[in-house]
């Protein structure tokens, strides 16, 4: 079933009009604080939904028009559990009951002080490769013939570092590198920067 955002359709205006292509704010839902991450760079946009204390955490497509789909797969048993529900049908729960709170919730501006660091959209990204190495270490340039980056490896750089940078990695033959090590984290550079 799909749900129009109509909110989120201003705030990527006022993204937009900003030259932001990322934000983050919270939703709390009940009993659960969100962290919210909308990725606004080419469409499909994403929102990132992370609850570290449930370690719940689920990716939602929006289309051109702000429609999303509220099926949930897997996450919505996670999302169920995480709320101390059970199957019941005489109170039923719904993800529509969860994204219609969720589109109230939505703020209509963004500032650059809300724009997501790397290590922000890292901790939340439970569906990539070493989730746990969230803490950004360099880049690590490959030849090409003998060695490439992984196909997980370019996913998670383009989740975490965006479209563009994922292109670079791509065409130069780059993989981006992390730790799980907060001390040995490094100032995060564009590849080749």
């Amino acid at each position: 079933m799909g749900m129009k955002l109509d909110k989120l359709a201003l705030l990527y205006a006022n993204m937009k009009a900003q030259g932001i292509t990322k934000t983050k704010f919270d939703f709390a839902f009940r009993n659960l604080l969100f962290s919210v991450i909308y990725i606004a760079e080419q469409f499909p946009h994403e929102i990132l939904f992370g609850c570290r204390a449930h370690d719940l955490f689920f990716v939602v497509q929006v289309q051109r028009d702000f429609t999303i789909s509220t099926y949930l797969g897997d996450s919505y048993r996670a999302l169920m559990e995480a709320l101390g529900l059970h199957p019941n049908p005489s109170n039923r729960f719904s993800p529509n009951v969860f994204f219609e709170e969720f589109k109230s919730a939505i703020p209509q501006s963004a500032t650059p002080a809300n724009v997501p660091t790397v290590t922000d959209i890292a901790s939340i990204s439970r569906d990539v490769e070493e989730a746990n190495k969230i803490y950004f270490l360099g880049w690590l340039p490959h030849d090409g013939i003998r060695s490439k980056p992984s196909a997980d490896n370019l996913a998670k750089t383009k989740r975490i570092c965006g479209h563009v940078t994922y292109n670079t990695c791509l065409r130069h033959h780059i993989s981006s590198r992390w730790t799980d090590i907060e001390k040995l984290a490094q100032q995060y550079h564009e590849p080749g920067a």
